[in-house]
């Protein structure tokens, strides 16, 4: 994917900001920032057009809200994420 986007990050510890720009330049600014923050991070797409961009925006707001993440949201993430490709 080469095409810029808004994505959501959020870091736990920190909290969530917008980022623009592509995939792949989002994944290396969560990573960076989650490194950083030495916490978990997790990214989205800010239109959720995707399944799996709807999952993770649920789970930033249960980390958000000091809530705990189901497995089987965790799974469902694992799965339709590898659909995505």
């Amino acid at each position: 994917m080469t095409d810029k986007t808004i994505w959501m990050i959020r870091i736990s510890g920190y909290g969530t900001f917008e980022f623009e720009g592509t995939e792949q330049e989002a994944e290396a600014q969560r990573a960076h920032k989650a490194q950083w923050e030495q916490g978990a991070g997790i990214k989205w797409r800010k239109d959720l057009s995707r399944e799996s961009d709807r999952i993770s925006s649920e789970i930033a707001g249960l980390w958000a809200e000091g809530k705990g993440v189901t497995t089987k949201l965790l799974h469902r993430l694992k799965k339709i994420s590898k659909e995505d490709v």
